[in-house]
């Protein structure tokens, strides 16, 4: 293979991981989570940048918090 096409694909390969990255923390930042949990996925994502994104993608922003689909809680009567 040649240097270039090595080049190419190691460039490319970067950008495709800088892309999941940075959507990862655009998708934090623009969640309806609450600003401690945004600091904390945001964290995650900084000490750990490929496993923090990879669960934000899956699980982070399919959770009802992040989506604002928590149901609101109504006050206890009696």
């Amino acid at each position: 293979m040649s240097a270039y096409v090595t080049v190419f694909l190691v460039c490319a390969l970067v950008a495709a991981y800088l892309v999941f990255v940075i959507s990862a923390l655009i998708g934090v930042v623009r969640s309806k989570l609450e600003l401690v949990h945004k600091a904390a996925w945001i964290v995650a994502i900084f000490v750990f940048p490929f496993l923090g994104s990879l669960v934000w993608h899956f699980v982070g922003k399919k959770s009802r918090s992040a989506l604002g689909n928590e149901q609101p809680v109504s006050p206890q009567v009696g």
